[in-house]
């Protein structure tokens, strides 16, 4: 992808980082020696320039969803920081699984949007799965992301921040879109803890 520079924008001094952590699949590292608060700040402004670049709009909104890593909360907000710091507007939908950062994708009326998990490695980890639209972007176009980074080049802009319950949502989505399989006993294994609220609780859902 050829980048080229957008109106407002302003050129900041780099930060130094890992290359190491821009991996095929997503940006990931070591909480507090890899992934800091400044670098993840300006990879939150990289990817806001990527956005604009990308779907030439004004106007951009993405949601951001977590996992529970202690350090997702801080990771979220430093993320959050520079993406408004950039004019691009975010949706918090709080702590959820991945496939549910998917799901917004589609349910709600965003342009892309950010997953903050470590995935199956050691607590100390954390890092982002970044979309585009509604497809997860990877290899080269990772790469472009640190690229922005080092390149310094930003955009300026003055964004909001909301949050919407996504879990309520997907519950409900559940609910219809299974309706039809009465007379079918089913087993839900929820694994961690914080995908439980995802089931339909048991006054909720339908007779299976």
């Amino acid at each position: 992808m050829g980048l080229r520079l957008v109106e407002h924008t302003k050129k900041e001094e780099g930060v130094t980082i890992n290359p190491a952590i821009f991996r095929e699949y997503d940006i990931r590292g070591i909480w507090g020696k890899d992934l800091t608060e400044e670098v993840i700040e300006k990879t939150g402004r990289a990817f806001a320039f990527y956005l604009r670049n990308t779907l030439q709009k004004e106007k951009i909104k993405i949601s951001i969803g977590r996992d529970v890593r202690l350090s997702s909360i801080t990771l979220f907000h430093a993320l959050s920081r520079g993406l408004l710091k950039s004019g691009i507007d975010v949706v918090d939908i709080g702590v959820c699984p991945t496939p549910l950062q998917y799901f917004s994708l589609f349910h709600l009326p965003v342009d892309g949007g950010v997953m903050i998990t470590g995935s199956h490695n050691p607590p100390e980890f954390n890092g982002m799965k970044l979309s585009v639209g509604k497809e997860t972007i990877y290899g080269e176009k990772i790469q472009n992301i640190k690229r922005i980074i080092e390149q310094g080049n930003f955009i300026n802009g003055e964004g909001t921040i909301g949050a919407y319950e996504i879990i309520p949502a997907y519950r409900e989505y559940l609910k219809k879109d299974f309706a039809q399989l009465g007379g079918i006993k089913v087993v839900v294994d929820a694994g961690k803890w914080y995908r439980r609220p995802c089931c339909a609780s048991s006054d909720e859902r339908p007779r299976l």
